[in-house]
């Protein structure tokens, strides 16, 4: 029973990924709306957890890189999906495991700033220089008006996926499958029921 619940989880996986692809590709080659879809792609990812859980949604994340690679060309937008949107779905699900609301978002932009910092860092180093865009706002120092319109636009994006994910949960997804507040002992109840009930 549990290499036929293993099979499903892998066969659905696998159908997630192809949804993931597909966003990336558009995104790769799309003239506009590529934030768009690699938030729609990492929303897909925020399903994946939610059917197949935390620990087969791992591998999942790690393979959906991988293809992004592929599809995308190694273009700037996929490092920002690498290193912020695919593993977005699986640090969400962490972190909402603990009850503190204020903690959640604590470390949740920490994570978002740290990343955010790194990507500016490279960005300004390898392909573009902010000296001129300084010039044209007229202000010395570009880094922080850039990080809070980027932690602006994360709350809503955090916003966005959670409202996504309930719709999911509430139109779609198998009672008892939860994305807040996910945890690995739940999902192993989860198997083990099924597997009950399909003994009687």
């Amino acid at each position: 029973m549990w290499n036929n619940i293993k099979t499903r989880k892998i066969a659905l996986a696998g159908i997630l990924l192809a949804i993931s692809t597909i966003c990336l590709y558009i995104a790769g080659v799309a003239p506009t709306s590529r934030l768009a879809l690699i938030s729609l792609a990492s929303f897909v990812s925020g399903v994946a957890i939610i059917e197949i859980g935390i620990a087969f949604g791992i591998a999942y994340t790690f393979a959906s890189i991988a293809l992004g690679f592929l599809v995308m060309f190694a273009q700037p937008l996929y490092l920002v999906y690498a290193a912020l949107f695919a593993p977005y779905a699986l640090v969400k699900a962490l972190i909402e495991k603990m009850k503190n609301k204020i903690v959640q978002y604590i470390i949740k932009l920490a994570y978002f700033n740290l990343v955010f910092f790194l990507f500016l860092q490279i960005f300004e180093t390898l392909i573009f220089n902010f000296e001129g865009l300084k010039k044209l706002l007229g202000i010395n120092d570009i880094l922080v008006p850039v990080l809070l319109a980027g932690n602006a636009a994360f709350i809503i994006y955090d916003y966005a996926f959670t409202m996504a994910m309930r719709f999911y949960e509430s139109r779609f997804a198998k009672k008892g499958r939860q994305y807040q507040g996910f945890r690995l002992d739940q999902e192993v109840e989860e198997d083990s029921n099924e597997n009950t009930n399909k003994k009687h």
